[in-house]
């Protein structure tokens, strides 16, 4: 017998596994062994982030105003670049109970 809260809880591990787009999935063969203890360097190492991803998400909010409004940044890119980390991280951890991600 399935109890109502474990219907709610697939219906909402199914919202979020649906609002990920399938090329920001790092293969399940790419991620670290479970027993792993630390994950902290793996955005760099994954693969999964461009160079220059990985250098926007390490950036402050000021430095990234400030290059968007250079022209050099688009919101498009800064925005990207930290949803494919979050989404890494969501594979890495399982930390996100909802992501939604609008198809532009």
């Amino acid at each position: 017998m399935t109890l109502n809260w474990e219907l709610q809880a697939q219906k909402g591990k199914d919202i979020l596994n649906n609002s990920i787009p399938k090329q920001w999935l790092l293969p399940v063969d790419r991620l670290p062994p479970a027993s792993q203890k630390s994950v902290v360097n793996f955005p760099c190492e994954g693969g999964l982030l461009t160079a220059r991803e990985l250098i926007i998400t390490e950036m402050s909010a000021t430095a990234l105003v400030a290059e968007m409004g250079k022209g050099t940044l688009t919101a498009e890119e800064v925005v990207t670049a930290f949803l494919k980390k979050a989404v890494l991280g969501h594979q890495l951890v399982r930390f996100e109970n909802y992501l939604f991600v609008f198809q532009c």
